[in-house]
């Protein structure tokens, strides 16, 4: 996969150059400056770099490339055998803040010391290492020796200001980043005599085949003595694979650009033709085939997921005509659904928005503590099932929440009822059929829509009949009979008048497994607000038609929820005043 990837990024490469990488760098946050030998710790000028920072302005964009050049592969890669000092060529001088305490701090002369004598002599880094020694003196080779003479002065002026430096510094975890004055060529040529000869995992693992060396990359790779369970035993050769050492150091490059997409919160990574990034809250607006990675910015880069995707459609694979089977919601600032969804962009906000709160896109996997819901049943859910929806948005595929959408949104619509949102569990009710409707369920869509229609229409007709002398006042059917629940649950509660009244009343029944249970349920509401029904030819015509109707299947939830959320039947108000209660007691 990598060796694919490092061809398509090599065509970008060799098209836009460095600025490929560098016009997207991000610095750490810290202190950086250039100094010359004339200068002073009271002379030099301090870059500060934090979240705030302008990447347009020309120092950033200067010190990006420095820096750029001037870090080390990784932290076990060090110039400095103490590990204290991180950058990796005579010219820079890297060292976090904290360790500048004059108390406290781990930076001592003797290591300054260390660090410029492994540059002035690299033979000291690689004498136990024939083969990192052979092609560190291949670049030396190439690009000539380390002036010593400089490198001296340089260690020496860092002895002599570095702490007065510090002095003028909050000593945090950031970086001290400083950079002698010079071309960046010099930076390039120096930077080389680091990377090259520690850009494989591990030098002992080269192999020359006719002239040509071949290693095993360091990026993503956990090979190494302590873990030979990582080798693979069924070959003849141990090794996961042997990479030609130009292809290495291009993938070494497409690491450094990985780095920079993940810096910058853009974790997403598509390679088909070229190379695409983004954030989470992004969204791919076509199709797509070919390699996905999720990236993360620990130590180094890392890939902590990978997959080839064969079929990314943005267009749905049907138009999702949304059915608004409740159409009206509470008070004035009720905003319904749009009608309709062409693409998973739209698609996926409104999920994001309408079930979880607009925390779905933001906490694919974030760790659980760290997510900040005080909505304990939208967590759990939200940790339990995101990775489906991670799956559909980013990667296509839509089994998995095909498979639970029934079940998952449930859940979620019927604890935005008992929660009190109303309006919210009205759009979340159109958006899950709208939904199972596209996964082709029965249940879906239309169907819902026509029975919620139908059901309103003949209910509404049998609870104003006065005189029933055709016996036309009974339930056809147990849809009619779950509605009609829904919708005295609705009216016991409008007759409600607490100050402190909520939802919680209605969680025995939406969890109800029987018909009995519902039956005593409702006994129970009828009793206590009996007092405020005053007679409701409509009241007593719904209620007498689910007292004599017994129900054969199981409980239909979301017949029920309709009735509960659906305007009010028994309030709705009649031609002629018969002093009924009014259609404006409803949802609060």
């Amino acid at each position: 996969m990598i060796s694919e990837i490092s061809e398509v990024f090599k065509k970008q490469y060799e098209e836009k150059g460095e600025g490929l990488i560098i016009d997207n760098y991000v610095l750490a946050p810290g202190q950086y400056a250039v100094f010359t030998l004339k200068d002073t710790a009271d002379t030099i000028d301090i870059f500060d770099v934090n979240k705030k920072t302008d990447k347009e302005e020309e120092s950033y964009k200067n010190f990006a490339k420095l820096d750029y050049m001037s870090g080390l592969i990784s932290m076990n890669k060090p110039v400095d055998p103490n590990k204290i000092i991180h950058s990796n060529n005579m010219y820079a001088f890297y060292v976090k803040k904290d360790n500048l305490d004059a108390e406290k701090g781990k930076l001592k002369d003797e290591i300054i010391d260390t660090y410029y004598s492994v540059l002035k002599n690299p033979k000291i880094k690689y004498k136990n290492k024939p083969k990192s020694l052979e092609l560190y003196l291949k670049v030396e080779e190439k690009y000539g020796k380390s002036d010593e003479e400089i490198i001296d002065k340089i260690n020496l002026w860092i002895k002599e200001n570095i702490y007065k430096i510090a002095l003028k510094l909050k000593l945090d975890k950031t970086y001290l980043k400083l950079f002698y004055k010079t071309n960046s060529e010099n930076y390039e040529k120096e930077s080389k005599k680091y990377i090259l000869p520690n850009i494989y995992n591990s030098t002992d693992y080269n192999v020359k085949i006719e002239e040509k060396v071949y290693g095993l990359p360091d990026f993503n790779m956990g090979l190494n003595s302590k873990k030979p369970y990582l080798e693979n035993k069924t070959r003849k050769t141990k090794l996961p694979l042997l990479v030609p050492a130009d292809k290495i150091v291009i993938q070494k490059k497409l690491f450094s650009y990985l780095l920079n997409c993940s810096a910058q919160g853009k974790n997403y990574v598509y390679v088909g033709n070229e190379i695409e990034e983004m954030t989470p809250k992004e969204g791919r607006n076509k199709n797509f085939q070919g390699h996905f990675l999720r990236v993360n910015k620990g130590k180094e880069v890392e890939i902590v997921d990978s997959d080839v995707v064969t079929n990314y459609r943005y267009k749905l694979k049907k138009s999702m005509k949304l059915s608004r089977i409740i159409d009206k919601g509470v008070g004035k600032d009720f905003l319904p659904l749009k009608k309709s969804f062409s693409n998973l962009n739209e698609l996926k906000g409104a999920i994001d928005e309408i079930f979880f709160s607009n925390y779905l896109n933001n906490n694919y996997f974030t760790e659980p503590k760290d997510i900040r819901l005080d909505d304990n049943k939208l967590k759990e859910i939200l940790i339990k099932y995101r990775y489906g929806f991670y799956t559909w948005f980013y990667k296509g595929e839509d089994s998995l929440v095909s498979k639970f959408w029934n079940k998952v949104t449930r859940e979620l619509l019927c604890n935005s009822m008992l929660r009190g949102n109303v309006n919210k569990a009205i759009n979340q009710f159109n958006l899950r059929h709208a939904l199972l409707d596209y996964f082709k369920n029965e249940n879906g869509g239309d169907n819902m829509a026509s029975s919620v229609k139908d059901i309103r229409k003949s209910l509404d007709e049998k609870i104003n009949i006065k005189v029933d002398s055709d016996y036309k006042v009974e339930i056809n059917d147990d849809k009619e009979y779950y509605f009609c629940v829904g919708q005295l649950m609705q009216y016991f509660y409008a007759l409600n008048k607490s100050s402190t009244k909520n939802y919680s009343f209605i969680r025995p029944i939406l969890s109800a497994k029987n018909d009995d249970f519902i039956k005593e349920q409702l006994r129970r509401l009828f009793m206590k607000y009996s007092y405020a029904i005053k007679g409701s030819l409509k009241f007593s015509n719904m209620y007498y038609m689910v007292e004599a109707y017994a129900p054969e299947g199981d409980v239909d939830q979301d017949i029920l929820i309709a009735g509960f959320l659906c305007p009010n039947l028994i309030l709705k108000k009649s031609d002629k005043n018969n002093g009924e209660i009014g259609e404006d007691i409803k949802h609060e």
